[in-house]
């Protein structure tokens, strides 16, 4: 890709990359208790980019029940104008992210 991008485009792409949670059920969960705990984040938006839809409805489903297991805390001191990061993550079909 070297020849092919800027810097800037790189830069762009090595940042939502950097963001990814990307793996098995395990990893994704402790990315997704980092990043709310980090954040103080009270919602996340879930990104699947799978060809397969019955793919995609998976990966919802393992997302949703790994979040029903993770007991969080409400912060009550969040102030309403904080920025939070956004994050992607994203697994492929045999579980091991891609």
């Amino acid at each position: 890709m070297e020849p092919l991008w800027s810097d800037i485009e790189k830069a762009a792409v090595e940042n939502r990359l950097g963001a990814a949670i990307v793996g098995s059920d395990a990893t994704v969960q402790a990315g997704l208790e980092k990043l709310v705990n980090d954040t103080h984040a009270d919602e996340v938006i879930v990104v699947t980019d799978t060809y397969e839809h019955s793919d995609r409805m998976d990966s919802y489903e393992r997302v949703a029940r790994i979040a029903a297991e993770i007991n969080l805390v409400p912060n009550v001191e969040r102030r309403f104008n904080e920025r939070v990061p956004a994050t992607y993550w994203r697994w492929g079909s045999d579980g091991e992210g891609w």
